[in-house]
């Protein structure tokens, strides 16, 4: 198992806060089991400027953005520093129990051809 912190800015969501350090990389990690991410988290932004700023930097760069007008707003009135953390149980109980194929470890899987339980 192993943890990778300070992802490049471009690889995570545009709502994910840059270092204050080094704006390049991201205050987020992911965390490895055998290769595979099995959960993964970081800080987002929470002024409303600083998002705007971002919102510009990845549109220069060819990635548009629509409808973002209410999730700007809300930060305006004021949101606490805040982050997330998500672990993928599926992947998670694969690697532990060395199963072939995540969807063996899901009561319900989703794929191509199943869509309903």
């Amino acid at each position: 198992m192993f943890i990778v912190d300070k992802y490049p800015i471009r690889w995570r969501l545009v709502n994910t806060m840059p270092d204050k350090d080094t704006s390049s990389v991201s205050n987020s990690f992911s965390i490895f089991i055998r290769g595979v991410v099995i959960g993964s988290g970081g800080q987002r932004i929470h002024c409303s400027k600083l998002l705007m700023k971002q919102l510009e930097i990845w549109e220069e760069s060819g990635t548009l953005f629509t409808n973002m007008e209410p999730y700007i707003n809300s930060l305006k009135y004021g949101v606490a520093p805040h982050g997330g953390f998500e672990i993928k149980l599926e992947l998670l109980l694969q690697q532990l129990m060395n199963i072939d194929g995540w969807m063996s470890c899901s009561l319900f899987p989703r794929g191509h051809n199943r869509l309903t339980p």
